[in-house]
């Protein structure tokens, strides 16, 4: 059973579907149905139906946070609130970009060079356009992901063409966000420092050839959101189908191949290698409530797409941040904490902050406030504090 969720008074309502978005094809709707399918279940007894359950969970969080990507695109213009939402939008590409980089992270050596084009339905597909002799520009992560590493360990490739299947909306999504990141260079009040959350962009992401997306353009000189909806119409249920997919091929039947030991190795190679993954604007994008509300520093090294992985979660500390798009609730019940942690470690912060005022005013200007706006097109943006994760 879904736990209900509360509305939060930080967050920006949501504005109303846009008609004739992807967001509203019913062939979405029907995906959304399905993920939700596995998702709104208790987590499954059995190992091998644990990631149909996890992905599902995860997947649905992508498309929602895409989905306020577009709805809000017009808001921020209207609302002359551009940078925020700037920056919430490359938190949350960034966020599909980094899941399939952990799923998959092709390694794709060719020496055909892939061009981009818009088909009669309008959605982006590959087409070869001649030899080279460079290798075509994605190579993504570290060797063995999740996908690889089943195939490995099963002796028999079966998810093999979720892999491929990045490639039909890999390109288009790095465009997007190679756009939004350059927008928010573009826009920020100084010209030396942008307010986007991303220090850099991965170098692949950077480098994509715009001129092959012509609903971007190559150097934008200003914010306009039917641009970006444009352009998300290419490729969203494109991504939608994928991750429809991607779900019907963790079938308990070939995970039962994977074998429940390799499992386990590979569930904790994603643990090390998620560990290792500490962006610092993302441990500054934790928002504080407003005026002298303590702002509790217990900080933990993680992405906001893998909230909903409890096994994951119980081997990590509470973040700034959980609340991004969690509610507490949700929280509470994927990230049971330890007694000492609850009762001694997190009461211990708080009543130490709470004694200095001045360093807790200290933390709250250097981090609380950095990505506030941003956060509040989240569904719940406020940060998490004792009285909320006791």
């Amino acid at each position: 059973m879904a736990i209900p969720v509360r509305p939060s008074s930080l967050a920006h309502p949501l504005p109303p579907p846009v008609v004739g978005s992807p967001f509203e094809d019913p062939r979405y709707k029907e995906i959304e149905t399905f993920l939700r399918g596995f998702a709104d279940k208790p987590k499954p007894d059995q190992w091998q139906e644990w990631w149909q359950w996890e992905m599902s969970r995860i997947h649905l969080l992508i498309l929602s946070m895409l989905e306020r990507v577009y709805r809000f695109a017009s808001f921020a213009k209207e609302s002359d609130d551009v940078l925020n939402f700037l920056a919430y939008a490359e938190i949350s590409v960034g966020q599909v970009y980094n899941h399939h980089a952990l799923e998959g992270g092709w390694s794709f050596q060719s020496r055909y060079e892939l061009a981009w084009s818009l088909d009669s339905t309008g959605l982006w597909t590959p087409r070869v356009t001649g030899v080279q002799d460079r290798t075509v520009r994605l190579t993504r992560g570290v060797e063995e992901k999740i996908f690889p590493a089943f195939a490995k360990a099963a002796g028999e490739d079966l998810w093999g063409g979720n892999v491929a299947q990045h490639h039909a909306f890999a390109p288009a999504l790095d465009a997007l966000w190679n756009h939004l990141h350059t927008l928010s260079h573009l826009l920020s009040p100084s010209k030396s420092k942008s307010t986007s959350p991303f220090p850099a962009l991965p170098s692949e992401v950077s480098s994509i050839d715009l001129s092959q997306f012509p609903l971007l353009p190559a150097a934008p000189t200003s914010y306009d959101p039917t641009t970006i909806r444009n352009h998300m119409d290419s490729f969203v249920l494109v991504l939608a189908e994928h991750l429809h997919d991607e779900i019907d091929s963790l079938t308990p039947d070939k995970i039962d191949k994977v074998g429940k030991k390799e499992d386990e190795r590979i569930r904790s190679d994603v643990l090390a290698h998620l560990k290792k993954y500490d962006p610092a604007w993302f441990l500054c994008a934790a928002m504080s409530r407003s005026g002298l509300e303590r702002f509790l520093v217990v900080q933990f090294s993680y992405i906001v797409h893998h909230l909903l992985l409890a096994d994951i979660l119980r081997e990590l500390l509470v973040g700034n941040g959980l609340r991004a798009c969690l509610p507490n609730e949700e929280i509470k019940k994927a990230l049971p904490l330890p007694w000492i942690v609850r009762r001694v470690l997190v009461p211990s912060w708080s009543w130490y902050h709470r004694a200095q005022l001045i360093l807790d005013c200290l933390l709250q200007f250097l981090f609380g406030p950095k990505h506030a706006g941003a956060w509040r097109y989240s569904p719940h943006p406020e940060n998490l504090t004792w009285s909320g994760s006791a």
